[in-house]
């Protein structure tokens, strides 16, 4: 699979080994460990879970699926970015965490999170939601159309902020069942221990979500609506709010309808300040632009959109010996907690 639609992509085996290493090298974000985290990991696991259990926040049967008996250990892959036009193609860096000690607690988490993100003000849920929205829009006809891009999005998302901003949100729940301390001590177990291997090392991610992880979508969404909260939707905040006729995020891709091409000038060169490790990148156009799956082009006052395909490398390398990636999607089994 590569990183925009789905395809089998062969590879040099030296020049995909190269790319990981390339991201595994990074002591920001990663670091070597000596062994197999996952005795400790379960005793930190069973000792939350037996006082929830002892406490009355957990039933039996959630105590029992979120001690995983039989856990595989996390792997750590890269993505190919074919779209990208470069060879060899950089990779997206994912943990494979199916299965993994970690993954129950992680989908228990998000069970209480997801509620939350479609409530975001900027929330696209997918592309018909998208195309429903901008079909609807009148605009005037100088406004100019924009999209931006958060670079590396989970990897960049600190965790003490995370934190933070998972637990404002619980908070927000009267008479939480479990309450937020025992959510949130799972979670700081999710986050100190992203652990994972390749080619026989471990090694343990140190900032930011893991993508891979079923918690990564839902606080990644709700990390960045409290930047837009703070900032983009706050007429104190954001000096350019007037400019902007709608705004609107699905994960880490963002389009905007702004009032002119100097604005949205001034406008990127300001978004790129308002948080150390987010970075954005942008694509304008006075006529028309791709998002998500289609092109949304401006016919007079109103938007209008066809599909749209991003254009793809189809020939990567023919050197040999070449390293075949197949992934197949994991699957998510829904629970009652």
């Amino acid at each position: 699979m590569f990183n925009w639609g789905g395809a089998v992509v062969l590879l040099n085996r030296i020049d995909y080994v190269k790319e990981v290493e390339r991201h595994l090298s990074n002591t920001l974000f990663y670091k070597c460990i000596p062994q197999d985290p996952i005795n400790k990991i379960k005793s930190l696991i069973r000792i939350v879970c037996t006082e929830g259990l002892s406490l009355g926040y957990i039933s039996l049967q959630t105590y029992e699926f979120l001690q995983n008996q039989f856990p595989r250990t996390p792997v750590f892959y890269v993505l190919p970015k074919i779209h990208k036009g470069t060879i060899p193609p950089p990779g997206r860096p994912i943990v494979s965490g199916t299965a993994s000690i970690l993954e129950p607690i992680a989908q228990f988490i998000d069970h209480f999170l997801q509620p939350f993100v479609p409530l975001n003000t900027s929330f696209i849920k997918d592309t018909k939601h998208f195309i429903n929205i901008v079909e609807a829009l009148t605009i005037p006809e100088r406004a100019i159309l924009m999209t931006l891009d958060i670079e590396a999005l989970y990897t960049n998302i600190p965790l003490d902020e995370a934190r933070s901003v998972v637990k404002d949100i619980l908070d927000t729940c009267k008479s939480l069942v479990p309450p937020t301390h025992f959510l949130m001590d799972l979670l700081d177990i999710v986050l100190e221990y992203n652990y994972f291997s390749f080619d026989k090392q471990f090694y343990l991610q140190t900032f930011g979500i893991a993508m891979g992880s079923p918690l990564a979508p839902s606080i990644a969404n709700l990390f960045v609506s409290h930047l837009e909260s703070k900032f983009i939707f706050n007429t104190t905040n954001n000096p350019f709010f007037s400019d902007i006729f709608y705004f609107g995020r699905f994960l880490d891709d963002i389009f905007i309808v702004m009032s002119s091409h100097a604005v949205a000038d001034q406008f990127y060169r300001w978004i790129n300040t308002l948080h150390k490790h987010m970075t954005f990148t942008k694509h304008y156009s006075h006529t028309h632009i791709n998002f998500l799956e289609v092109m949304v082009f401006k016919n007079g006052q109103k938007l209008l959109v066809k599909n749209y395909s991003k254009p793809t490398v189809r020939i990567l390398s023919y050197i040999f010996p070449v390293f075949i990636i197949i992934f197949l999607n994991p699957i998510y089994h829904s629970h009652s907690f």
